[in-house]
């Protein structure tokens, strides 16, 4: 009856509004600013006033630092606006600032609120197969120098000269009129490099030229132009040796889902020397290089705020993100929307006492690692909490196992930190339950040993077996109504059908096997299904998800019953939106996820109704899986550092987010309510728990008990070397 409650409560919780009515004030809005905002501002202008005729919004250019300090009513020459298209925070001499996002200008009497509202990028691609696909996947991906050399109109030794890295191109055969894959490395077909892009003049042109042909008056070499990206594609299918820059497209849209069978994107090497492929993960995270920010500043003032929120709250809606998607821009996500939303105090999101209620001792700062499922969920408590609140806050990612040994003090992981995030329980090589304490307090086995964790549930998960809509899978599953759990084992385990048999699977449940361990197709589940070869992709052997998901299916896993890596497509192991883009490469694909991942694209991908223990095919959703009925579920936990003083910072953000579900609903988790949450809460009132305060929390912890060992034995030596001295002296006096 409780977690029936728990989910009514779930239904009547507020969302992050991505379709609303469109607010229509009276009034006009000034912008000036850099190039990519005012792009933003006009785009969604367009589409606002065939609403909203009686706004009208005035744009100008200037660039960055003159659009900033006409917002703040600072700048020499132009008179003020209301908003600035700006593609970084405020400059010192313009405004000044104590938490990053709400400025006091300087020379004037004006604040202004910095608003982060798209971010503007490229995708470099090559067909899926051919020449091109085949040179940078030995490359592994291509440096910045590279792709300026590629595109570039400029010869070598012009490169050189501005700046230009000429060991980026190590075969270079000394003819600046080819362009040869071969160039690039030794084992390359040496096909000349075709290069293409969008027309000249478009936010993608532009954008390429500051970034990748970065000297003044550098132009691209003769290139083939596509006036969209459907053009485009058809070019590259034509030509595999070809390699082309895209405007920002959603791959995961039904738009443009199916180019992910044809087309290749290409990791872009960073300035940590990672090579990063576009994704909506690497562009929030920054580790996608080619890409940037564009933020407005907004003229805090309530009059000018009347008439700028309403036309904010439209960008950040489902619709401004479309415009932005149809103009080349990529739109932040929706927990981002919501910290916009409440740094302009919209009623879609949160007011300012509800955060300050919940802070800490001020000016304190503390860490989080771990887990990337639980990630969205501490990162949204993260950024609104320390909206009203004075703290750092350090934000890292690793994996549950990163987050269990962080936590711990183990340095094979990386710096400690105060909160490890992780998506499973603990392995007993982590962590041990306390002997005769709460079954929540773990002592660490690996690490730092004299550490200990409070275990907090956050969030529940659901973890999801998808495929592409229409594709093999869906029409097989759909058919039969649902996957059993041995129909399920069947699919993904490394045992053939005589060992799965020897260890409890019922054959019965493959009604066409074929009799060849070699294949594995989904006509084997029915004769009525296609004859199509099953393609395995999951999540990554050092991930909660994974773990989970073993654990419930591999029952001989104990035994080394593993998930399937020698079918005729491998396995595919990824994270979240790597999973669900190889997904649609191929019909045949299946594969296991998050539940939040599938939430937010349902649109490309269908997820299989599993069979729970009461016999009932359960499909996830957000009800089944806070009902429980759905028997894939996985709980999310954020373990705190069991010591007082970092207990003071962290349980606060802790409390913070139990009492907002709001926050994390919109992701498509399920917030901890009910009395799960009233317990959550206690542990955290009550805690540390019997348990020495840890002094200090450099990368290498030392034990007190050995510093005072240390000492006592200095001071010892030292009493001692005093004592003889001084017989010493005292014995010569008497004889003299």
């Amino acid at each position: 009856m409780s977690m029936i409650i728990v989910f009514l409560l779930l239904l009547l919780l507020p969302t992050v509004a991505t379709q609303q009515d469109v607010a229509c004030p009276v009034g006009s809005i000034t912008m000036a600013g850099a190039e990519g905002g005012r792009r933003v501002v006009e785009a969604w202008r367009d589409a606002y006033v065939t609403q909203c005729p009686d706004v009208e919004i005035v744009t100008a250019g200037g660039g960055y630092a003159a659009g900033a300090a006409r917002v703040c009513d600072n700048h020499l020459i132009y008179g003020p606006v209301n908003m600035a298209a700006m593609s970084g925070p405020f400059f010192f001499p313009q405004a000044s600032t104590d938490n990053g996002w709400k400025y006091q200008c300087k020379k004037s009497d004006r604040d202004a609120l910095l608003i982060h509202v798209a971010q503007q990028g490229l995708s470099i691609q090559t067909a899926a197969t051919g020449v091109a696909a085949e040179c940078i996947g030995m490359l592994g991906g291509l440096t910045l120098h590279q792709l300026r050399w590629i595109f570039s109109s400029f010869a070598i030794g012009e490169l050189d000269h501005s700046g230009w890295d000429v060991a980026s191109v190590p075969f270079d055969d000394g003819d600046d009129s080819t362009h040869l894959w071969s160039e690039l490395n030794g084992n390359c077909t040496a096909t000349e490099i075709i290069i293409a892009g969008p027309p000249v003049g478009s936010a993608a042109f532009d954008f390429f030229k500051t970034h990748v042909l970065t000297a003044a008056e550098e132009e691209p070499r003769e290139y083939h132009t596509g006036q969209n990206v459907r053009e485009l594609e058809s070019f590259m299918q034509e030509s595999e040796a070809a390699i082309s820059f895209f405007q920002m497209y959603d791959m995961l849209s039904v738009e443009y889902g199916d180019l992910a069978r044809t087309l290749s994107p290409v990791a872009i090497m960073n300035d940590h020397h990672d090579y990063v492929k576009p994704n909506a993960n690497t562009f929030e995270t920054g580790e996608y290089p080619v890409l940037r920010d564009i933020y407005l500043g907004i003229n805090d003032d309530p009059n000018a705020l009347e008439v700028t929120r309403p036309f904010l709250e439209f960008g950040l809606s489902e619709e401004g993100s479309k415009v932005l998607k149809d103009n080349g821009f990529w739109p932040i996500r929706e927990y981002q929307k919501f910290i916009m939303y409440t740094r302009l105090q919209s009623q879609h999101g949160l007011q300012n006492f509800d955060i300050r209620e919940h802070c800490g001792p001020p000016d304190g700062s503390f860490s989080i690692a771990g887990s990337t499922t639980v990630a969205p969920v501490s990162h949204m408590w993260a950024k609104v909490f320390k909206m009203g609140c004075r703290v750092s806050i350090d934000l890292d990612g690793g994996g549950s196992s990163s987050g269990a040994g962080r936590v711990c003090g183990n340095l094979d992981h990386g710096k400690p930190v105060d909160i490890g995030n992780m998506s499973r329980e603990w392995k007993s090589t982590e962590g041990q339950i306390r002997e005769g304490g709460e079954d929540f307090v773990l002592d660490c086995v690996e690490g730092y040993t004299k550490r200990s964790t409070v275990q907090i549930d956050v969030a529940l998960d659901g973890i999801s077996v998808v495929m592409p809509q229409d594709g093999a899978g869906h029409r097989c599953i759909e058919l039969l109504g649902g996957l059993t759990k041995d129909q399920l084992r069947w699919i993904f385990s490394s045992y053939d059908e005589s060992k799965l048999t020897e260890t409890g699977w019922n054959p019965s449940s493959l009604k066409n096997s074929d009799g060849n361990s070699e294949t594995h197709l989904w006509r084997e589940l029915d004769v009525r299904c296609d004859a199509a070869e099953i393609a395995l992709n999951g999540g990554t052997t050092d991930g909660g998800t994974f773990t989970i998901f073993t654990d419930y299916l591999l029952t001989d896993k104990h035994n080394g019953e593993a998930i399937a890596q020698d079918r005729v497509h491998g396995y595919f192991a990824g994270e979240a939106e790597e999973i669900l883009l190889e997904l649609l490469k191929n019909d045949g694909s299946i594969g296991f996820d998050g539940y939040h991942y599938y939430f937010n694209n349902q649109a490309l991908f269908w997820a299989a109704p599993i069979e729970n223990t009461e016999g009932k095919f359960i499909s996830p959703s957000l009800e089944t899986i806070g009902d429980g009925t759905y028997p894939m579920v996985q709980s999310l936990y954020m373990n705190l550092l069991n010591d007082k003083a970092s207990l003071e910072q962290t349980t606060r953000l802790i409390e913070f987010g139990l009492y907002h579900p709001e926050l994390i609903e919109p992701s498509g988790y399920v917030a901890v309510q009910g009395n799960l949450r009233e317990e959550m809460l206690r542990r955290i009132y009550d805690a540390p728990y019997a348990v020495e305060e840890i002094q200090g929390d450099d990368d290498e912890e030392v034990p007190l008990a050995v510093i005072a060992s240390v000492v006592s034995g200095v001071f010892a030596l030292l009493c001692t070397g005093i004592y003889v001295c001084y017989r010493m002296y005292d014995s010569n006096n008497q004889y003299k």
